[in-house]
């Protein structure tokens, strides 16, 4: 490319070939910088859903395990109950 065509692709008149390259080397860098910065926001997009979704296990792992807790205790409680309800001639507890 001569440095009439090369000037007339860079859109100047009074720059050199050397800008023109620098120009052209630029926007690529900056084209590339750009799909890093989206590639980087999506990853942490990633990282930041999958915190949450350890969270909301750890939450429902835990929930679970209270309703384990939570029927134990009922049980014992209907278990020391029985004992103290009055029983009907059928031996119903009534």
């Amino acid at each position: 490319m001569d440095s009439k065509t090369s000037k007339a692709v860079c859109g100047m008149s009074d720059v050199n070939d050397d800008k023109c390259d620098d120009v052209g080397l630029n926007s690529m860098s900056s084209s590339q910088l750009s799909i890093s910065r989206i590639k980087l926001d999506k990853a942490l997009l990633r990282k930041r859903n999958l915190e949450k979704r350890l969270e909301l296990e750890r939450q429902l792992k835990r929930l679970d395990l209270q309703e384990e807790v939570d029927i134990a205790e009922l049980e014992c409680n209907v278990i020391n109950g029985d004992e103290r309800l009055p029983v009907d001639k059928c031996g119903i507890n009534a």
